[in-house]
C-alpha cells in the first residue's frame, strides 16, 4: 500500500467521522450507531493493512461503567441565576 492510498483512505474515514452527526428529528439512533459502526470497522482494517495485526479489542470489559459516568458537569452560572430567578418568580 502507498502513502497515497493510506492517504486517501484517512481521508475518506476522517470525511466519515466528520459527517457524523447525533440522533435527532433526522436520523435515528440506529443510523448513528451504523455510521460509528463504519467508522470504527475501516479504521481496523487499515491498522491491520498497515501493522499485518488486528487491533486489539478495548481492555476494559464491557461492563465497566465506572469510566463512562460524569464526575459531575459544570452548570453555568447564568443557568443557576435563571433557574434562581424562576424560583422566586414563583414564590
Amino acid at each position: 500500500m502507498t502513502d497515497r492510498e493510506v492517504a486517501e483512505r484517512v481521508a475518506a474515514l476522517v470525511g466519515l467521522a466528520d459527517n457524523l452527526r447525533m440522533p435527532g428529528h433526522r436520523r435515528s439512533a440506529e443510523e448513528c450507531m451504523a455510521a460509528q459502526d463504519e467508522i470504527r470497522s475501516g479504521l481496523r482494517r487499515l491498522h491491520r493493512e498497515l501493522t499485518g495485526q488486528d487491533l486489539p479489542r478495548s481492555a476494559r470489559p464491557a461492563h465497566d461503567t465506572a469510566s463512562l459516568r460524569h464526575t459531575g458537569l459544570q452548570v453555568p452560572a447564568a443557568l443557576i441565576r435563571d433557574r434562581a430567578r424562576r424560583l422566586r418568580a414563583r414564590a
